[in-house]
């Protein structure tokens, strides 16, 4: 698994982590668990991608085409993005 999937599946599981609060009755406080468990695994995960890339490790960009010629959809990361997810993972993992 390279550091661009991992910072991918970070970034999924800390979307996914407001599902179990919607589904959960609002009385319950397992929804909430659950929720602050995703977010806590996303942003622990999210971390070990940033630190890798800090390391010296580098992210393949990945890239989809599309229907509209002459282009395609793109992602990588690179040591400057990996500072500003470092600024946005802290919170997910000291305030969750």
């Amino acid at each position: 698994m390279n550091v661009l999937h991992l910072l991918l599946l970070a970034i999924a599981l800390m979307g996914f982590s407001g599902v179990p609060g919607c589904l959960m009755p609002p009385r319950s406080a397992v929804g909430q668990r659950v929720a602050t468990g995703l977010m806590l695994a996303g942003g622990l995960l999210g971390l070990a991608g940033v630190a890798a890339l800090f390391a010296g490790h580098t992210a393949p960009a990945l890239r989809w085409a599309w229907g509209a010629p002459q282009s395609c959809f793109a992602i990588a990361a690179d040591p400057l993005s990996a500072l500003f997810l470092l600024l946005s993972l802290r919170v997910a993992v000291f305030r969750g």
